[in-house]
This record gives structure tokens, sequence and C-alpha cells, in this order.
């Protein structure tokens, strides 16, 4: 069913009369995707090594006693689950990196391959211009390894894709209920989009005038399409989010600067000024192809994009504790304007090659971007796999930081030793994970806890460690740190950055990382810690 408006055949670009047509260019393209993550299945860091280490502790607690001391499991309703419903059951075929990678190249590829299907909806069939929407692949929600999340808008890309293709009739309702309850526990904020597009193209159809009367399409909103949804908002009525909601001190809920630089992030991947020159290029040829004719859009599509620029532009930085909403649905923007639009028939071939090689230049900068920018933290995640390998099994291992080190790698990459060693790190999401601390080791848990400062470790060493306040977790968990700690991952930016103190010694290091002793157990006894203790002033 063509849902779209006929704008007439006219030319056909010529490389598309040969070997190369708009869906083997995507097939290309998904192909190199795959081949990307492959080679670096380690490229993505940030929130990506704490779900990873998650999802290995549900692979593997009914088989390792030493994951079995420290966490345990849950089962309560939790919508942000898009890797633990995959990743967990492939890793005993695959192992749990392999599984990871397979999440990750799924978060890269549904989306753009969504708007090629809405692009066929529309028009016929996939169109050129909805190429575009793989310069997307490469964006900051990956970059923070907000894999769930963009999986989920993927998936949510996709409903909306199917949705569109249906008649206004109740198996349209039985068909879309059961995937909200599926995208639901996918990702909250996956299935709130596909809600928010259907309610646009909704309306927009209405205008339209292909929803009948006022009064036919609101007792079609309160009814049939009503029923599609609520099962999925029942889900996330029932869910609990963790024990309590996390807070985030210091972060303001909108503000103007965050949010234009929020505009670039579905293309920017470690590399704002690429991302700032791929997302400019996108908007002036959508501009120039409108004002020269070049360009048509299809008029429901147009409402759609209006509708998710004005949720870009709206959307503040955090609610509910959930952080960055403010640099979530550019990417989804991206794709969607790139489905929508298409060439005018009867274009020069001229004209057509220079706009293809304008879109080629501006694809190959940023997946080659995306290539270099994930080859380099792979290489410093294994770079910090050797430094984690010399931990015992089941050691309990505090991360910290120098003050310049890269937060983005920092935050939650110790996460890499409860996969590698079956350690103990403080900063699990509990709070948004099937997976639990054990009661008796909870004073030491903070979920989405940065890694310490040197002066954060300095006035707490003496401290008393108090109870989880709440039960499940405390904000005072690094409290008398060398009384409770094993290990410590003391993360740097240049090789000169150590820790000088007396409960610490080095036990192995790396250029970006350092992993110390934390007490005479683990410092070579008792006269080696105390000869340690004496010397180490005067060798640093």
């Amino acid at each position: 069913m063509n849902t779209g408006i006929a704008i007439g055949t006219g030319a056909v670009p010529a490389v598309g009369r040969g070997l190369l047509t708009p869906a083997r260019a995507a097939m290309l393209l998904i192909a190199v995707c795959a081949v990307i993550v492959s080679v670096w299945p380690l490229g993505l860091t940030s929130d990506y090594l704490n779900h990873l280490a998650r999802n290995h502790i549900e692979a593997r607690i009914w088989f390792d006693p030493v994951l079995q001391q420290f966490y345990g499991l849950s089962f309560d309703v939790i919508p942000d689950l898009t890797m633990d419903m995959l990743v967990p059951w492939l890793s005993h075929l695959t192992g749990i990196y392999a599984a990871g990678a397979l999440a990750v190249w799924l978060a890269f590829i549904l989306p753009p391959l969504a708007g090629l299907l809405i692009a066929r909806n529309i028009h016929g069939h996939i169109t050129w211009c909805s190429l575009a929407g793989f310069l997307v692949v490469f964006n900051e929600n990956m970059q923070w390894g907000f894999v769930n999340f963009v999986a989920s808008t993927g998936l949510a890309l996709l409903g909306f894709a199917f949705w569109m293709r249906m008649d206004v009739r109740w198996i349209r309702s039985a068909v879309f209920a059961p995937f909200g309850i599926f995208l639901a526990f996918n990702h909250a904020l996956g299935f709130l989009l596909f809600g928010y597009l259907i309610l646009l193209w909704e309306l927009a159809s209405f205008i339209q005038g292909g929803r009948g009367t006022r009064w036919q399409f609101i007792l079609q909103l309160t009814s049939k399409d009503a029923v599609a949804m609520i099962p999925g908002l029942a889900v996330l009525a029932l869910a609990t989010g963790g024990a309590q909601q996390l807070t985030h001190v210091g972060v303001t809920d909108f503000n103007l600067i965050q949010k234009v630089a929020a505009l670039w992030s579905g293309t920017s991947f470690f590399n704002p000024l690429i991302g700032r020159l791929v997302t400019i290029a996108f908007i002036v040829a959508i501009f120039m192809g409108f004002r020269r004719g070049v360009l048509r859009i299809e008029p429901r599509m147009a409402f759609v994009c209006i509708g998710t620029l004005v949720l870009v532009l709206a959307m503040p930085t955090s609610i509910f504790g959930i952080w960055g909403l403010h640099f979530r649905y550019p990417a989804v923007l991206i794709v969607l304007v790139a489905a929508s639009v298409r060439l005018v028939p009867g274009m020069a071939d001229r004209n057509i090659k220079t706009i293809a090689a304008i879109a080629s230049v501006l694809m190959i900068a940023a997946f080659a971007n995306g290539a270099y920018q994930l080859a380099k933290t792979d290489a410093r995640t294994r770079e910090l796999g050797a430094v984690v390998g010399q931990l015992p099994v089941g050691a309990r291992v505090l991360p910290a930081r120098h003050e310049t080190a890269d937060m983005a790698f920092a935050l939650h990459s110790a996460a890499l030793a409860v996969i590698e060693r079956s350690a103990f790190v403080p900063n699990l999401f509990t709070n948004t994970s099937p997976v639990d601390v054990q009661p008796s080791i909870r004073a030491l848990h903070m979920p989405q806890a940065w890694p310490l400062l040197d002066e954060q470790l300095e006035f707490a060493a003496e401290l008393e460690l108090p109870d989880a306040a709440n039960g499940h977790w405390s904000t005072r968990y690094f409290y008398g740190w060398p009384d409770h700690w094993d290990y410590m991952i003391y993360f740097r930016s240049a090789p000169d950055q150590r820790l000088v103190r007396d409960e610490l010694c080095p036990i192995a290091e790396k250029p970006g990382v350092v992993l110390y002793g934390i007490g005479k157990e683990r410092c070579g006894g008792p006269v080696a810690y105390l000869v340690n203790a004496a010397l180490r002033p005067t060798l640093d």
C-alpha cells in the first residue's frame, strides 16, 4: 500500500540504472557497519561496558559462585532491557563480547534501515535521499553507550513504518498492542517516541482528510489507537526503575546553550567538528533543495518532521533522573527528513552526480570518523583489559581518575573487571537492571557513581563507612575505602599522573591506567608495605 502522493516517475538517476541502486547501497553500508563492529568490538565505552557487565552477570551467575557472593537477580518491571533480552542468551554461543557487538551493530543500523522502509511506504520505493539516514549511524547517543535507547528508537521507527502501511482497523490495534509491550521493555523512551510519531501521523492524516469527521477521528484515537498503546503504557506504570530515582546534582533541566549544542548530536561521534559539518551540510542541502525546487516532501511527513523538530527543541536535559534527553532525538529527525524527501523527476544527470558526490563525501567522513573513534576506544579498552587481567578473581575494585582523564572512557570502564575477573565494582546500573547487589555489600554500592577524584580519596580515607540509607545503595560508598576495597583502577591522561598514598602500591600500569593494590596484604606483606610507604614520596 503506497500511502504517499504521486509526484511522477521522471528520469531515473544514472547510478540507479546500473549496478548500484539505493537498496544495494544500503546493503553495502549495513555490511560496512558489520565489518567495523567486528574488527573493533570494544569500541564503545561509558554506559556500554556497564550494560555488558550486567549482561555477563545475567548469563553467568547461575554457574559462578564468585559472582553469587556479590550479585543477584531481581525481576522487577524494567523498561530498559534491549541488551538484557538478547546478549545474555547469545553470549552462551558466541561469548559476551561478540554478543555485545551484535547488539551494537543492530543499534547502528536499525534507525536508518527503518528510514528506508518509511521512504518505501511514501514513495513506492527506496529513494536515494533516504540513504542520508545512514549519516546518523555514529551519533552522540552511541558515543555515550546508550545502546538500549538507540536500538529502541530503531524499533520505534520500524513500528511506525508498519503502522503507516495498515488501515484504521481493529486488526492494527491487535498487532501493535503486543508490539507496544515489547518496545516498552526495550526502552521507555523508545516506546514514547513510537506513540508520539503515530499521533503525529494520525493528526496529519486527519488534516489531509483521511480520517473522516472530527468526531470519527476522536473516536478512533480514544478507541482503536488507544488500545494499541495502553498495554505499553501499563508496562511503564508498573516499572519501578530501581528502588528509587537517582538525582543528577548540578544538572540544569533546560539550558539554551546545551540545546544548541545538541542540534549536532545526530551526527557527532567523539568529534563535534565533523558532527557540525555533516549536520550543517545536511540542513543546507535540504533548504537549498526546497528553495530551488529540487526536492519535494510528502505533506503528512512534513507535519511529522515538524512535530519531531518541536520535540528536539522542547526536550529538557533531565526528567525523573534520566539524563541526556536534550540530545536524544536529532538523529531520529534526520532519518525522518531523509526518508520524507525525494528528488524532483527530470533533473539533469549533472545535478544528480553533483549531489551524489557531496553526499558520498559526507558519508565517507562520517564512517571514517566512526571507524577511527571505535578503533581508538577499542585499543584503550584492550589496554585496560591487560591491566585488569592482573586482578585476582573476586576482587573488590574501586574506580578513580585524575581530573584531566577522559571522562567518557573512565566513567564506567572499570566494569570490564566484572567480565574478566568476576570482580565487584560499585557503580553497576542496578537501578535499571535485573541485576541486584547482595545485602551484605550494598553499603559499597552506588549506581552511576563517577570514578573518584584525588581529593575525594583524601578526605574519605579516614571516615567511617555508613550503612546504605535506603537499603539499596549509598552515596558514601567510598568512605573508609582503604579498609573495604582490595584494588583501585586509576584512569589518567599522562604517565606521570599517579596516586601517592601509603595505602596504595602499583601492581600494573599502562599509559592510560594504573592498577593499585590497597593495604598490606596486596602490597607484598607488612615489611614490603612499610618499605613502600617510606620510599614512595622520594620515588614519586
